[in-house]
């Protein structure tokens, strides 16, 4: 099978596994609720001590504001952090030929600077998300395959070989 792959496919795994972290999780926890719920508590607080309308209302609206911005804001230099690192470390590499075979038990991976052998029995998860499947080999590798009907039959009999389930994120958005 040949691909190509495009800076896009490698953005949304790298969103994808980002999402998945303990780290964002905690990030968004911290952008969606605590800033904004602290912001107004303080206001309320300010309020409660001297008995100023101006400090609810302003940290009021300040609260709203951080409620409606902070997670475009973590989003957005989410997707800017991944567009620089892909473009320093994979620039080389996208928009060329990349040719993806499977052998007996093995998943030969050749593009334009180097050729990997990936043993079938070493792939630990199969994702499918809307536009990719992804063949993750540890939590730090994985091929991504745009999704077709060649790639469909390579996850099948990767799924097969290897006795695995497929996991269907399809639903799953940044």
């Amino acid at each position: 099978m040949e691909i190509i792959p495009n800076s896009n496919d490698l953005l949304q795994y790298y969103l994808y596994r980002g999402s998945k972290t303990k780290q964002f999780k905690i990030r968004k926890i911290l952008y969606y609720f605590i800033i904004p719920i602290m912001v107004i508590f303080y206001g309320v607080y300010n309020f409660c001590i001297t008995d100023d309308n101006l400090y609810l209302i302003i940290f009021t609206i300040i609260g709203v504001l951080a409620f409606i911005l902070l997670p475009k804001y973590l989003k957005n230099s989410y997707e800017r952090h991944y567009k620089n690192f892909i473009n320093n470390n994979f620039g080389n590499l996208i928009n060329k030929n990349e040719i993806i075979e499977i052998m007996d038990d093995k998943i030969i991976n050749k593009n334009s600077i180097s050729e990997s052998n990936i043993n079938i029995s070493e792939i630990k998860y199969l994702i499918e998300l809307k536009n990719n499947y992804l063949i993750s080999i540890n939590g730090a590798v994985s091929l991504i395959l745009p999704k077709n009907i060649e790639s469909k039959n390579i996850v099948e009999i990767i799924k097969q070989k290897n006795n695995l389930n497929i996991v269907d994120d399809t639903k799953w958005k940044w």
